[in-house]
């Protein structure tokens, strides 16, 4: 048995309009070949392999193949050796705003490239968080990805000055808006990224008409409003099928999650389907590099 192991990685790029925090994702690849023979494969065969797999897409990382006698190639693939490659968002809900700024700081020295910022205005969700001033306070020291998370109703009547705030994206839930599409039109009218979100109870169906118009759909695994929560188990099947669909319709959204993720669920997330993974007490509670290292494992 002649086995022959080829790592390699390429770049994936959702969109030539996304930002650099989406674009640094890579397509890490392990390509086993296997023939049940003593001969040396010849370099055309081995070739013709690594092509073969560089064409399938994202969503699986692992390709085995084995050739016959008669030098054809057949793919076997393991799902079980599949892995994603994932961004973490840090959520500053859970920072402790007396040093937030030097938080941030931790963040940047540590490789985070996006920073998760929930907006609550004790309506549409029960708390109340913050607002513009904030996001313009840190925006003049940090050069992170701002993910700003409307969970206000009606938000179309803030966005503008979030942007002129420093948002990189706005995320907006479709339940909370009396016109979805021409919310996300003024989002992007405004040169920045769109995204919706999704409540816990909402169907993934409900995403349905706005996949062409997003960058992002936010997968809410918690009821939103307060942190520290655990993950609902079926929001995943809703990120499943969000993927599902992504594929199918030759879609290039990322797809978000938000709430209860830990370095104990971390891998089962990121298996359903997850681009970006938000996460608040798992980072801020404790030591925030060493809490960034292990969410990286």
């Amino acid at each position: 048995m002649v086995a022959w192991n080829c790592y390699y990685s390429q770049p994936f790029i959702p969109s030539c309009d996304r930002p650099a925090a989406y674009r640094h994702r890579l397509l890490l690849t392990q390509l086993c070949l296997s023939y049940d023979g003593d001969e040396q494969l010849p370099q055309s065969i081995e070739k013709k392999a690594l092509s073969l797999a560089s064409k399938f897409d994202e969503t699986a990382s692992f390709f085995s193949m084995t050739v016959n006698s008669n030098m054809e190639l057949h793919r076997i693939e393991d799902s079980s050796m599949s892995e994603r490659n994932y961004q973490i968002c840090p959520s500053i809900l859970a920072a402790d705003f007396n040093c937030l700024g030097e938080q941030i700081q931790i963040l940047e020295r540590n490789q985070i490239e996006l920073l998760h910022i929930d907006v609550m205005d004790g309506m549409f969700v029960p708390s109340i968080s913050f607002g513009m001033p904030l996001v313009a306070s840190i925006r003049k020291e940090s050069k992170l990805f701002f993910d700003v998370h409307l969970m206000v109703e009606e938000p179309a009547r803030y966005v503008e000055e979030f942007v002129k705030a420093g948002a990189d994206s706005i995320t907006v839930h479709v339940e909370a808006c009396r016109d979805v599409g021409a919310t996300l039109d003024k989002i992007k009218s405004l040169g920045v990224e769109c995204a919706i979100s999704l409540n816990p109870e909402t169907s993934a169906e409900s995403a349905l008409p706005y996949l062409s118009m997003v960058d992002m759909v936010l997968v809410m695994s918690v009821r939103p409003g307060f942190g520290g929560q655990k993950l609902i188990p079926e929001s995943l099947d809703k990120v499943a099928y969000l993927a599902q669909v992504r594929d199918e319709q030759g879609l290039d959204y990322a797809i978000e999650v938000d709430g209860g993720v830990t370095h104990d669920n971390l891998d089962e997330v990121v298996s359903a389907g997850v681009d970006i993974v938000v996460a608040g007490t798992a980072v801020f509670r404790g030591d925030i590099a060493e809490n960034v290292k292990i969410m990286r494992r």
